[in-house]
């Protein structure tokens, strides 16, 4: 059993591997993703440990990102083509902490170029900084390849159910002019034949067969007309499927519904951006069992306030109101970071900079908490999505079978009545009908009608096989 358990972790540490350091490692949208997470912190704590402007603190920073970025998306392409899993996660890694490195030497080469004031962070400050970041970079990665992932199987989906979609009405629009031609050939031999039969019962020299034989063909012919209008009725062709399901997508309820679930990554993800961005502060003020100790309690803080909310109380508030389950969890986070905002402010120390910078400290994780519960509910949303196309898709191919089904039969009846058998189609039965009215012959009455009355019921047995098809 232990095996087997470590088969499975191995498994699932593989398949993390796979996605953070896929073909998307290292595209615009993650890195810029992350670039943007990483400055906000940056500008935040710099902006505290020095007097110059904003304005400049905050370029100076964007542009090492900049560089950065192009640093990565140049070493990335080599990167990418690596095929060992393990080599290529180990230079992705790197390559995220390099160019944190990087950005941080052209940001202090931008500081002494602009005349600006630099405070030279502490070696452990600088070592929970690169983490940090590596650790955004991963997460990035990880983002962008599971959104772009679900919005490819969605699109993929999508478009399979258009084809199919597109292929059940080719076959529907086939069936109805099949049965359109059929309708209306029918009614008119059926109409033919009522009025020749009009006139052979004015026949006065008719015999008693003859006469029970035109009561039966009347009531055939009767039969005959329903059945005609029952079984070559359209298909209804209407637009559905897409048209109803595609609303779900872009419904926003959905994704705010999963903005306040049970997240069971959460109380991590709260608990490493704690230590870790709490830590890159915190190295102005204390040394590094400081940042440990101090990182270490906010850390465990928390943890167990999230997993609190996820294990006991997220459960609890399902079946309370959408706003009801959004405010809470807002007032939570609100509490959490002003708790955070006191310790930053504690640690610094009473001045009014140190305040300012605290807040804007505590928050970069308000937005990045509420950004990745959006994110997870457009996973989720994408996912629903993608089972309602999977279920709409087996049951198109379902209904195309049934059509195919439908079609086959409906076709080789239709040939049958007239394009096959000559002899024996309406055609010729209305045909000599209408030629025994004309000539009046009792004789011939008598020998040709159970003929014809033995067409139509054949016609009527088809007919009856069609409308139970179509059922």
């Amino acid at each position: 059993m232990s095996n087997r358990k470590r088969a499975i972790d191995l498994s699932r540490f593989s398949e993390l591997a796979i996605q953070i350091s896929g073909p998307r490692a290292f595209s615009a949208t993650a890195l810029i993703l992350a670039s943007m997470i990483v400055s906000l912190n940056k500008i935040s704590v710099i902006t505290f440990s020095t007097l110059d402007p904003l304005i400049y603190v905050a370029s100076a920073v964007i542009l090492s990102q900049m560089i950065a970025i192009v640093f990565l998306a140049l070493i990335g392409k080599a990167i990418s083509r690596v095929i060992n899993l393990v080599l290529r996660v180990t230079l992705l890694v790197s390559a995220y902490g390099i160019s944190n490195l990087v950005a941080n030497k052209i940001l202090e080469l931008l500081f002494n170029a602009w005349s600006l004031e630099l405070v030279t962070p502490s070696t452990w400050q600088a070592l929970i900084s690169v983490i940090f970041s590596t650790l955004i970079f991963l997460g990035s990665s990880w983002v962008v390849h599971l959104i772009t992932g679900n919005m490819n199987q969605v699109s993929t989906a999508d478009g399979i159910v258009d084809e199919l979609f597109r292929e059940r009405q080719r076959l529907i629009q086939i069936v109805n002019d099949g049965r359109n031609f059929a309708g209306r050939e029918l009614s008119l031999e059926v109409q033919a034949s009522r009025s020749a039969l009009e006139s052979l019962e004015s026949n006065s020299g008719l015999t008693e067969e003859s006469s029970a034989d035109l009561e039966a063909l009347r009531q055939t012919l009767s039969k005959v007309g329903m059945k005609t209008q029952a079984s070559t009725s359209s298909i209804s062709n209407r637009a559905s499927g897409p048209s109803q399901i595609s609303r779900k997508y872009y419904l926003f309820n959905p994704i705010i519904d999963y903005l306040k679930r049970e997240n069971s990554f959460l109380p991590i993800s709260m608990a490493l951006i704690s230590l870790f961005g709490f830590g890159t502060w915190l190295g102005y003020f204390v040394d590094a069992r400081g940042i440990v100790l101090w990182g270490s309690t906010l850390s465990l803080v928390g943890y167990g306030v999230f997993w609190t909310y996820v294990k006991l109380l997220a459960p609890r508030l399902v079946r309370l109101p959408i706003v009801f389950r959004i405010l809470f969890f807002e007032v939570l986070l609100i509490f959490y970071l002003f708790f955070w905002f006191l310790l930053l402010g504690f640690i610094a120390g009473d001045n009014s900079s140190s305040y300012s910078v605290a807040l804007a400290n505590a928050i970069a994780p308000f937005l990045l908490f509420n950004g990745a519960a959006a994110i997870g509910g457009v996973l989720n949303s994408t996912q629903i999505y993608r089972a309602e196309l999977l279920v709409q898709t087996s049951e198109l191919r379902i209904s195309l079978m049934e059509l195919e089904a439908t079609r086959n039969l409906e076709e080789d009846i239709w040939k049958s009545l007239f394009a096959g058998d000559i002899v024996n189609s309406p055609t010729t039965a209305s045909v000599m009908l209408n030629d025994l009215s004309v000539a009046g012959d009792t004789q011939k009455i008598s020998e040709a009608l159970p003929g014809i009355l033995a067409i139509w019921n054949s016609v009527e047995t088809k007919l009856q096989i069609v409308g139970n098809q179509t059922r």
